[in-house]
C-alpha cells in the first residue's frame, strides 16, 4: 500500500481511496482492526484526517465499529449480493461501456492488454490475491475510460462487499488459467463493433450465466488440445 506522497488538501480522501484499495485488495482481512495511531504513523499524517477517513469508511459498510473493539474491516457476507450488489454493478458497468466510443475503446486496448499479461503470469503462480485484484483494476477500466474516475469509490465499495464471494469462486476453479481467457473473450467483445452484444456478454459476465459458461467450454477444449501429445 502507498504511503507517501499524500497531497495537503483532501487527506482524509486519499487515505480513505488508499484504505479501501488495500481493503479490496486482500491486505487487510476481515476482522483485522486499524489503529489510527498506527496509520496515522504509516501515512505521516495527523490522527485527524485518518479519523475521518475510518469514519467514512465505516459508514459505508468496508468497516465497522464496535463497542470496545475499535474499528475492524467488516466481515464478508453473500447475504446481499445476488439480490442487490450484483445489479448495482451490472448498471453502473454498462452505463461506462454505452459511454464508450469505438475509438476511446481501441485507445484503451493496450491499457486492458497489459492487465492480462499481469492476469496471466499471476494464475501461472498460482497468485489468487493479484488475480483477485488484477480483475477489479480490468472492471475499473471501464469506469477510467468513460470519464468516470469519479464513480471509483461507489464501484469499490459495491466490489469490496462481494469479494469474499469471488474469492470463493476462484478457488472452484479447476485452473486459475480461465481467469485471464475469460476476460480476453470479454475485451473481444468491447472491441467486436457490436455495442449491444458486448453489453449483454457484460451482464452475463457479471451475473457468471451464458457467457461464463461458453468461454469455460471454450477453454476446456482449448486446454484438452493442448494437452494431446
Amino acid at each position: 500500500m502507498r504511503t507517501r506522497g499524500l497531497v495537503i488538501s483532501n487527506i482524509s480522501d486519499q487515505i480513505v481511496d488508499l484504505l479501501r484499495r488495500a481493503i479490496v485488495a486482500g491486505e487487510f482481512p476481515p476482522g483485522t482492526p486499524l489503529r489510527e495511531n498506527e496509520l496515522a504513523e504509516k501515512f505521516e499524517v495527523s490522527r485527524h484526517p485518518v479519523r475521518k477517513a475510518l469514519q467514512q469508511l465505516t459508514l459505508e459498510g468496508v468497516l465497522e465499529a464496535k463497542p470496545n473493539c475499535g474499528v475492524t474491516v467488516a466481515a464478508e457476507s453473500t447475504e446481499h449480493v445476488a439480490p442487490l450488489l450484483i445489479p448495482m454493478r451490472v448498471q453502473l458497468e454498462l452505463y461506462a461501456l454505452q459511454r464508450l466510443t469505438p475509438e476511446i475503446l481501441k485507445e484503451q486496448r493496450s491499457e486492458w492488454n497489459k492487465i492480462l499479461r499481469q492476469m496471466r503470469e499471476a494464475a501461472d503462480e498460482k497468485d489468487e490475491q493479484s488475480l483477485l485484484s488484477l480483475d477489479a483494476d480490468f472492471h475499473q477500466r471501464l469506469l477510467i475510460a468513460a470519464g468516470m474516475k469519479d464513480h471509483i469509490p461507489l464501484w469499490l465499495a459495491i466490489y469490496g462487499r462481494m469479494r469474499g464471494y469471488y474469492l470463493l469462486a476462484e478457488r472452484q476453479l479447476e485452473n486459475l488459467s480461465f481467469v485471464p481467457f475469460l476476460h480476453e473473450k470479454l475485451l473481444e467483445s468491447f472491441l467486436g463493433g457490436d455495442r449491444e452484444q458486448a453489453k449483454r456478454n457484460l451482464q452475463s459476465h457479471l451475473e457468471n450465466t451464458e457467457f461464463n459458461h461458453e468461454a469455460h467450454d471454450v477453454w476446456k477444449k482449448q486446454q484438452r488440445k493442448d494437452s494431446e501429445p
